[in-house]
């Protein structure tokens, strides 16, 4: 029965992050508060308290992706920028994931690299190389699949 609803609840979280990806390439950023409002409204409708207790790799893959999007629509890069965090961190807390969801991994640690923030945040926030980075040495870790 609890595999079952870890099943279900991966499925809700994997395709609400589809969802939200579908409405960034259809919309764009918000743009002003109607977008703001139907983005909001949409995301909380789908992202029920449930969908939130997932303790499992895949799970908080998924719900790591969801709250990013969300973010991102947004133009919340500060939280953006911590939940893709919050995607590089969970594989290397389970290293074996990198070959396993490689793709994953790679678009996570790609998301959440310093050149790409500030390349589509220009201005918004500072962010530099000096400043500490949790996984610098992730592209080491990452290998052959």
């Amino acid at each position: 029965m609890a595999s079952n609803l870890r099943l279900i609840r991966i499925t809700k979280l994997s395709n609400l992050a589809l969802q939200l990806y579908s409405w960034f390439i259809n919309n764009g950023h918000a743009r002003n508060e109607k977008d703001e409002r139907e983005v909001e409204e949409y995301f909380q409708l789908q992202m029920s308290d449930d969908l939130k207790k997932g303790s499992r790799f895949y799970e908080k893959l998924y719900l790591y992706q969801c709250y990013g999007w969300y973010a991102f629509i947004r133009q919340d890069f500060l939280s953006y920028y911590r939940y893709t965090q919050h995607w590089v961190d969970l594989f290397h807390q389970e290293p074996m994931m990198i070959k396993i969801a490689s793709l994953y991994f790679g678009a996570g640690d790609f998301n959440n690299s310093i050149d790409y923030l500030n390349k589509i945040i220009p201005g918004k926030v500072n962010l530099r190389y000096d400043q500490p980075r949790r996984h610098k040495d992730a592209k080491k870790n990452f290998g052959p699949v």
